[in-house]
């Protein structure tokens, strides 16, 4: 895309913070209120509901974070971001459990961009950490035994899937084909 400037990675974490962590943790804290008398059933699935319709939406449509800082996310094959590639992109943040390692994969990837033997090291780390919980989590039942194995999956992918000598942004970017530069 002939002009354009890849955002930062201070740009993007400056954004990152508020879209994925302001604005999350207020719009849970508006639905939980406002679903105060609901049971614990309807509250989580509607704010499961809530966080992936979010990511979804910051990427298709408008983040204010991203307004803020003045970064934008394009779609590298023209025009704009289609719901298909913002849901690629927020894959490692939308399934539970898989979010807590996918963000430790993305930011080992934005932060290590230049070694890919140095991401390699911190994804099996990731990886090992995950399985130090094993026992405990056998213990917890097959619940807890799900939510290890989905855990389990990014630093998988990023270990396989991550061959770049110099990483070129987050690896859900490659895969949706989309881009964030300079607005």
């Amino acid at each position: 895309m002939e002009g354009l400037v890849p955002a930062g990675k201070g740009k993007r974490f400056a954004a990152g913070i508020i879209d994925l962590v302001v604005v999350p943790i207020v719009l849970g804290v508006v639905i939980a209120l406002a679903l105060f008398m609901a049971s614990d059933a309807v509250r989580n699935i509607v704010l499961i509901f809530i966080n992936v319709a979010w990511l979804i939406f910051r990427d298709a449509v408008w983040a204010p974070g991203r307004a803020m800082i003045k970064t934008r996310v394009i779609s590298l094959l023209g025009g704009k971001v289609t719901l298909l590639q913002s849901f690629v992109r927020n894959i490692f943040l939308i399934v539970p459990f898989v979010l807590s390692t996918g963000y430790v994969c993305e930011i080992a990837r934005l932060l290590i961009s230049g070694s890919l033997l140095g991401r390699r090291i911190a994804y099996g780390i990731t990886l090992v950490l995950v399985l130090a919980f094993f026992p405990a989590v056998i213990a917890g039942g097959p619940l807890a035994v799900v939510g290890l194995l989905l855990a389990l999956i990014a630093p998988i992918v990023f270990l396989v899937l991550d061959k770049e000598p110099v990483a070129s942004g987050r690896l859900a970017d490659i895969w949706a084909k989309t881009q964030v530069v300079e607005a």
